[in-house]
């Protein structure tokens, strides 16, 4: 497989895992204590889905090494 077509195949792959975490939680239940910001909760949650996400899926496994 050539270069494009590799990241053509890649690009494609994130675009529905990141819609399928979207899709499977469409409304995030996110404390933020004092002093920390929304999108270090934001980005935590994303971050620990991807790596749920991912445990089994052909080209991003193993995410969490």
């Amino acid at each position: 497989m050539d270069i494009q077509a590799y990241e053509t195949l890649i690009t494609t792959q994130l675009d529905e895992l990141v819609g399928n975490i979207i899709n499977t939680n469409p409304k995030l239940n996110i404390a933020v204590k004092k002093g920390e910001r929304v999108g270090d909760g934001i980005s935590k949650f994303l971050e620990n889905k991807f790596v749920e996400f991912t445990q089994n899926h052909q080209y991003f496994n193993p995410s969490c090494s």
